[in-house]
């Protein structure tokens, strides 16, 4: 041994947020992690129990169109969250043109109206 001295790699330290600015920005990246994670940890979970029940997982436009709709349930959260996602605008027009047509989303307008009626 010649007495070498190892020279590890420096990590960047995180620093905390210096202006409210900042810290609505870090916010807003944690949120935006947090929606990711969730949905595409649910994808993944979805995905198999569609497997498991015998839905073509293994077709790729099947699986185009549940990515799809994993991106729309990102987009409702980011809205949710006050964070922009560029679905979120066809979200709001495929419920202007199906609105009134959708039996769930009438169901929904009967709770909140015996919610507000309490």
């Amino acid at each position: 041994m010649t007495g070498e001295i190892i020279k590890f790699p420096k990590r960047k330290r995180r620093t905390l947020p210096q202006t409210e600015e900042e810290a609505r920005s870090a916010i807003a990246e944690y949120r935006i992690k947090l929606i990711n994670d969730m949905v595409n940890t649910r994808f993944s979970q979805t995905i198999r129990d569609f497997s498991e029940f015998g839905f073509p997982v293994d077709s790729k436009e099947f699986i185009k169109n549940v990515v799809i709709s994993n991106e729309i349930l990102k987009a409702v959260l980011y809205r949710s969250a006050n964070i922009y996602h560029p679905m979120y605008e066809d979200v709001q027009e495929f419920r202007k043109k199906y609105d009134s047509g959708l039996t769930a989303l009438s169901d929904i307008d009967k709770i909140f109206e015996d919610e507000n009626e309490e």
